[in-house]
């Protein structure tokens, strides 16, 4: 190359660059192409901002809160259906989330004055609930197996965990759930004997080893709590909203059970390394305790969900008579979504 040629040559500074995104003396600076992380972060800001009505910041800022749950369902579904697997950082909110949300006690009202005690509020899950048996609602009132029943589906439903013969598909934030029938457990020790016959074909479309929790609910003497076998951390856990919670005895049939079903199931015996009996101490878990003598099958619940969850218990006995309000709430407004509702439109 002649000499007078490579003299005559001169790098260019980046402001002068040829590029795309801004002004140098040679035309626009260059920059690097982006990302597809960083492009749809920016096509997820502005989803969120048109359908919470604001800006990304404030936008993000109510999905923080765990406000704004209509739109930001909106907001997720039209994101799935862009077929992106993105975590927005949303965590499924508690039954007390929800019911803070809002309570229409004008609709309460409605429904206790239009409603005969026959007329049916909401028929899913095979269970028919009529205005008679949503009674039970009311404060001071305890709950029957047939509602505890109907909100641990629902619960399932809205977590994706399991129950009867399917199995937990989970969802983001929530792990594998099985939750067994209000039955189970009194099913399985009878009149006070254990008897592994008396539940073994009640999994025998379940694998509960592939979970990562069983909630059991429980009624004892007229008494709902709840237990759960962890199977991630090897441990038998019992919430009682009336006691501390120790139930040995509960906590024994049920590693008999486990043992008993791993070798039904597996075909092996049931390896104990690692697992254990003894509860927390209560300043590590802290149980909410009951006042009256009535709530106890709120409570368990309450505790089946938190549990599934796995947070801690956000609730108390102030929050119960707001819940059970809320609770009447969803059943008429899921009765009016299915079309099962004798009075829609309230």
């Amino acid at each position: 190359m002649p000499e007078s040629r490579k003299q005559g040559r001169k790098k260019l500074k980046p402001s002068e660059a040829v590029g795309r995104d801004g002004p140098g003396k040679y035309g626009k600076i260059r920059q690097p192409p982006k990302s597809d992380a960083s492009i749809k972060a920016e096509l997820i800001d502005q989803v969120l901002s048109e359908c919470l009505h604001t800006s990304p910041e404030q936008a993000r800022a109510a999905l923080s809160h765990g406000s704004c749950q209509w739109n930001v369902k909106k907001a997720v579904a039209k994101i799935k259906y862009c077929e992106w697997d993105i975590d927005l950082g949303l965590q499924t909110p508690s039954p007390l989330e929800l019911a803070k949300q809002g309570v229409d006690q004008t609709l309460l009202h409605r429904i206790r004055r239009k409603f005969d005690m026959k007329d049916l509020v909401v028929d899913k899950y095979d269970i028919g609930i009529t205005r008679e048996k949503i009674e039970v609602m009311s404060t001071g009132c305890s709950l029957s197996s047939e509602i505890i029943t109907w909100w641990l589906e629902w619960w399932c439903e809205k977590t994706g965990g399991g129950s009867q013969k399917m199995m937990p598909k989970g969802m983001r934030g929530v792990g594998k759930n099985w939750f067994a029938s209000t039955y189970f457990y009194s099913k399985l020790v009878g009149s006070g004997t254990y008897t592994f016959q008396e539940v073994k074909r009640w999994t025998q479309h379940i694998n509960v080893f592939e979970c990562d929790k069983m909630i059991i609910p429980i009624n004892q003497h007229m008494h709902w709590y709840c237990a759960c076998i962890n199977f991630v951390e090897k441990r038998i856990d019992i919430f009682d909203s009336m006691g501390p919670g120790a139930h040995p005895e509960v906590r024994a049939h049920l590693l008999h059970w486990l043992r008993d079903e791993h070798m039904d199931k597996r075909g092996l015996p049931l390896d104990e390394v690692g697992w254990t009996l003894w509860p927390p101490p209560e300043e590590i878990i802290h149980v909410p305790k009951q006042e009256n003598n009535c709530d106890c099958g709120v409570f368990a619940f309450l505790f089946a969900a938190s549990v599934s969850l796995d947070r801690p218990f956000d609730f108390s006995q102030r929050d119960i008579p707001m819940i059970r309000n809320w609770m009447v709430q969803v059943m008429y407004k899921e009765g009016e979504k299915m079309g099962t509702c004798a009075h829609p439109g309230l």
